[in-house]
């Protein structure tokens, strides 16, 4: 028995020196660094307690970073679930067709995405592909993303872009797992599409959907890649989120112990939320297996 657990053990080795080395230190080290006022050109280090995060609240491009990343935040979230609901609704209802297709819509979304970014900042140039598309319908040319009224929606397009074929996949799973039989129910009853979607699809795939939003809501609150590859959080501050605040913060001002405060306030609240939508998923998955 004992070499059974010892080589239990042995093999839970690798897995727990993984996991202190590339996530709890990091964390501890970032919780300590946030306590201090860290300025990375100088060797001294004092430790100040929760002041980086008192001045935080006190600091006016936090507040405006925070706006920023909760338009950027819900409008993707928003457009991404509708498109992808959208998309999986009407690949379901092909017939052989819907066990290769989906591989055409998956495409953007394996590129990585400063790559798609840098894609994207080719076609919103003055002379690009989206202008030109605006000059057929008569439209007068964008300034993409060097107008600060326009590089949010822009930064929006290019995530929802690479991003809604993820929440189309997850989705499409869904509604491809229902069984026929309760379909053909529906059509006995005489209930058409928006029945069977409001009645059957809708309620069946509802734990996918929150899946889908968790998923979502971390990788989108905590966007680096297109933001810097596009228009590194200007013009201005106009497209600037906390999350690529924060490396402003840490890695272009050198103020390590205010970047370090501004990274825990980014992970308290994407655990927050996380754990609540978790919470609701394992209630919804009770519910189904009772």
């Amino acid at each position: 028995m004992r070499k059974e657990a010892a080589r239990g053990w042995a093999f839970l080795l690798p897995t727990m020196l993984f996991l202190v080395i590339l996530t709890i230190y990091p964390f501890i080290f970032t919780v300590s660094a946030s306590l201090t006022n860290w300025y990375l050109p100088e060797t001294k280090r004092t430790f100040i307690g929760i002041q980086n995060f008192i001045n935080l609240f006190k600091d006016p491009w936090f507040w405006s970073s925070l706006r920023i990343t909760l338009i950027f935040l819900f409008g993707c979230l928003f457009f991404e679930h509708f498109f992808g609901f959208l998309l999986a609704l009407l690949l379901s209802l092909l017939g052989k067709a819907k066990s290769y297709l989906p591989l055409f819509f998956i495409v953007p979304m394996m590129l990585p995405p400063i790559v798609s970014a840098l894609i994207w900042k080719l076609m919103y140039r003055p002379l690009g592909l989206m202008n030109w598309f605006l000059s057929l319908l008569g439209i007068s040319p964008i300034n993409w993303v060097t107008d600060s009224n326009q590089v949010l929606p822009s930064i929006m397009i290019t995530d929802i872009w690479q991003w809604t074929p993820f929440v189309m996949l997850i989705l499409f799973s869904g509604i491809n797992s229902i069984p026929e039989e309760l379909f053909d129910a529906v059509d006995i009853d005489g209930g058409g599409l928006f029945a069977k979607i409001k009645h059957l699809i809708l309620p069946l795939i509802k734990p996918l959907f929150i899946i889908s939003f968790l998923l979502r809501f971390i990788f989108i609150f905590t966007t680096f890649d297109i933001i810097a590859g596009l228009s590194r959080g200007g013009p201005g501050h106009a497209s600037m989120t906390l999350y690529y605040y924060s490396y402003l913060k840490s890695f272009e001002w050198l103020r390590m112990g205010e970047g370090a405060s501004l990274n825990i306030f980014v992970f308290a609240i994407t655990m927050g939320v996380g754990m609540i939508l978790l919470n609701k998923i394992m209630k919804g998955s009770v519910v189904l297996y009772d």
